[in-house]
């Protein structure tokens, strides 16, 4: 579980919300404030966060 945290931390509620909708106090829009590498970075914090997801299923006997 210490291997997700940080990424859980890190792709928290502020920035799913910015990724969703964009910044409505100053008028931006998602693509305006999340650049590719940005994409890139929570779409590899996503893999990893699943990725210990299944191992700890594993371990638990989960399926």
């Amino acid at each position: 579980m210490e291997q997700i945290l940080p990424d859980l931390f890190a792709l928290g509620s502020a920035e799913h919300f910015l990724a969703a909708y964009g910044d409505q106090v100053r008028c931006r829009l998602p693509w305006d404030i999340l650049d590719e590498h940005a994409a890139f970075d929570a779409l590899e914090s996503g893999r990893r966060s699943i990725a210990s997801a299944r191992n700890i299923l594993k371990i638990h006997g989960g399926s």
